[in-house]
């Protein structure tokens, strides 16, 4: 239907597979949610739908009384902070709702930002400068991708001289891995890579380029020694957090970003109906011998390792690039000299002992030899 330009019906059928569904999702509806609403031109829906998904769910109330006092309650109440997608759309949707004032960023203060419930308040350009400040500071992993899929240029300097590339390599964008999420950080780095193949293109102009002024005004937050404790300890309470829909982000820990192209693989329990509908008695057989399991190949490469280095893993048949960037660990320079190091060592070792195997070797010949010989001169 989507594909055909009935977004507004395929939003009611997303939502009613949602309703049939949840708090499972089988069929990765939640993924496409949001895109249909960006689509379709409901913008208000998706951070309606964010609320009112996590009420039908029934755990709102049971986060609010079982967790009261600790630390990560406020982080229980919406769906944008467990799914990336609908973090990026809800900011995505007040940039293709109205222009935002890019003035106003600069009176956007860091409790703002972090405090999920009492952003609320908040209302207009400011609201959606701190949706999409708390998307990057929560999943830095995805902006890559989107800049690829949105077709930018990484060192080609914005209005603010700062280059794409520049920021990626400083917090809190390099240290995306140090406070992913404990328990859900595979599946939530899968759904980056599948939401940025679905929405990259929503991206280009205007949203890239306010995103840009949110990821400059990250970078300068972090270089204050005054915010840097606030930052660490937001992004530590989120890091271990239990989201309302962690039942519903373990559909999503084999998900592919192919799972967010116009025309999807069919999902695995739709292609096991289809199979059972079809050839039962096979079915069964091929399901007693576990051969309805995806298997996909581990990767390996690290987005955030040096380009060099990716262009000699690449030429590995057993490489495969890790498009998340939540799986793979980076392999640094440092990493590869340790490495180089710890080998020199073991050599060297390996070669002493050899030497000194041989040279007792050749002295224990040399002693066998001397007592041979020796009787035999005294005769002669």
């Amino acid at each position: 239907l989507a594909g055909q330009g009935m977004h507004r019906t395929s939003l009611e059928v997303c939502k009613l597979l949602l309703a049939a569904t949840l708090p499972q999702d089988p069929l990765r509806a939640l993924l496409w949610l949001d895109h249909l609403c960006l689509r379709s031109r409901q913008y208000n829906t998706i951070a309606d739908l964010s609320v009112s998904l996590t009420r039908i769910c029934g755990l709102t109330s049971q986060g609010s009384e079982g967790s009261e006092g600790s630390e990560g309650a406020e982080m229980k109440e919406t769906l944008e902070l467990a799914f990336p997608n609908f973090t990026y759309s809800v900011g995505l949707a007040g940039i293709l709702q109205q222009s935002p004032d890019m003035s106003l960023l600069n009176h956007l203060t860091l409790e703002n930002i972090l405090d999920a419930e009492g952003a609320e308040d908040l209302e207009g350009d400011l609201l959606t400068f701190a949706r999409l400040m708390r998307a990057l500071l929560y999943f830095p992993g995805a902006v890559r991708p989107l800049l690829e899929e949105a077709a930018v240029q990484l060192d080609s300097p914005k209005g603010s001289g700062s280059e794409w590339i520049s920021l990626l390599t400083q917090p809190p964008f390099v240290d995306g891995l140090t406070y992913r999420h404990a328990q859900h950080s595979v599946a939530q780095g899968r759904i980056c890579a599948a939401y940025a193949k679905l929405c990259g293109p929503l991206w280009k102009d205007e949203p890239v380029k306010v995103l840009h002024a949110c990821a400059v005004r990250w970078v300068k937050l972090h270089e204050s020694a005054i915010f840097q404790k606030d930052i660490v300890d937001a992004r530590l309470r989120w890091a271990n957090a239990t989201f309302a829909f962690s039942e519903t982000l373990r559909d999503y820990a084999d998900a592919l970003p192919d799972d967010g192209l116009a025309n999807p693989p069919v999902p695995l329990l739709v292609e096991h109906a289809l199979s059972a509908r079809l050839h039962p008695k096979i079915e069964q057989q091929m399901e007693d011998f576990g051969m309805f399991r995806r298997i996909d190949t581990v990767p390996n490469m690290s987005i955030y390792s040096p380009p060099l280095i990716l262009f000699f893993q690449s030429l590995m048949p057993w490489s495969v690039l890790d498009h998340s960037g939540v799986t793979a660990t980076p392999l640094l320079w440092s990493d590869i000299g340790r490495g180089l190091a710890t080998a020199l060592k073991d050599t060297g070792l390996f070669a002493v002992e050899v030497l000194l195997g041989v040279s007792q070797l050749l002295s224990s010949a040399g002693a066998m030899l001397r007592q041979h010989f020796r009787p035999r001169r005294a005769t002669d």
